[in-house]
């Protein structure tokens, strides 16, 4: 009878353990946005001028919306975050303070990926997964 008992309780305690283990995965998993359809790009202006306004427009299934920066200071990154239920595209713009507007982007990304975008005095240059 002992010895069912303490099968008994190293059972409970076992999936109780376990149960503690994917309650805290998860609230872990929530609190760092991972497995979410987010897409990550940071912004770098490298252009030697400060950058008036800074558009990002992504395309998915078929819809297309924009995310914003006002503005970005010469040497200041910012970071864009944006939604992407399915994979898709997206284009940056960028306005410097002369006036001259870039375009460019890395093009590809579903949720999860990290893109680096560095924008200088002539074009606007992406790298994948560089986060």
């Amino acid at each position: 009878m002992k010895r069912v008992s303490i099968l008994i309780a190293a059972t409970i305690g076992a999936i109780l353990f376990t149960g503690i283990g994917f309650v805290t995965g998860a609230i872990t998993a929530g609190t760092r946005g991972w497995f979410t359809p987010v897409v990550r790009v940071v912004v770098e202006n490298q252009s030697g001028e400060d950058i008036t306004n800074v558009v990002l427009t992504h395309r998915a299934g078929g819809q297309a919306s924009t995310v914003q920066l006002p503005a970005l200071e010469n040497g200041q990154s910012a970071e864009l975050r944006y939604y992407a239920g399915n994979a898709g595209g997206y284009e940056i713009s960028a306005t410097l303070a002369d006036g001259r507007t870039l375009k460019g982007g890395s093009g590809y990304a579903e949720g999860g990926n990290s893109t680096r975008e560095v924008i200088t005095a002539s074009k606007i240059t992406g790298s994948p997964g560089s986060l």
